[in-house]
């Protein structure tokens, strides 16, 4: 009922290199509509960046071992910046190192902000050919993606639904998957 929280890390309360990936069975989530909704609490003393979000979720050394293949969310509580990104990250690469968030994300939006403490809903919903990235209880605050849009981002094989952050402390509770019914489809794919 608490939730899901990062007990240890290598780099305790504050960011480091993302820590294990936590990620459905089933890597089978582009062949179906969707509705994937995770509540995050990131604590006002730590230092993290949290993702939500579906796709292949491997570890990309491009950028920090980011999450690579998917889309997501890229959620922050670090000093002097509390964005949330709607993004795109490429299949991981060879190149190793840091380089910009540009150089890897194929695209990349503010979406709103994480404010400490607050634990806040992040949903991501599959229709046909429609991704949706959106924070349900802030208004405005979506991305949407074209499935045709992002041809070799992951395979059927490799579609997960998946959670992870970088430090200790913060909390994944409320995760929910559900058949998308809009447009009037239950469950199917496109």
């Amino acid at each position: 009922p608490e939730g899901l929280p990062r007990t240890t890390t290598c780099g305790g309360r504050v960011r480091r290199a993302p820590g294990p990936i936590v990620r459905t069975v089933s890597g089978e989530y582009l062949s179906r509509d969707f509705v994937f909704d995770v509540d995050v609490t990131i604590p006002a003393g730590s230092q993290d960046l949290a993702y939500v979000g579906f796709g292949a979720g491997e570890p990309n050394p491009g950028l920090d071992n980011e999450p690579g293949a998917a889309f997501m969310f890229r959620i922050h509580n670090l000093p002097d910046v509390d964005v949330v990104h709607a993004a795109a990250a490429r299949p991981p690469g060879d190149r190793a190192g840091t380089v910009k968030p540009a150089d890897v994300l194929l695209h990349i939006e503010a979406i709103g902000k994480y404010v400490p403490d607050t634990k806040t809903t992040f949903r991501i919903e599959r229709a046909g050919n429609v991704v949706t990235l959106s924070m349900p209880g802030t208004p405005g605050a979506q991305s949407v993606f074209d499935l045709g849009d992002y041809p070799e981002l992951f395979d059927e094989g490799s579609s997960y639904l998946f959670f992870g952050n970088s430090a200790e402390g913060t909390v994944f509770s409320h995760v929910s998957v559900r058949p998308s019914w809009r447009g009037g489809r239950r469950g199917g794919g496109a």
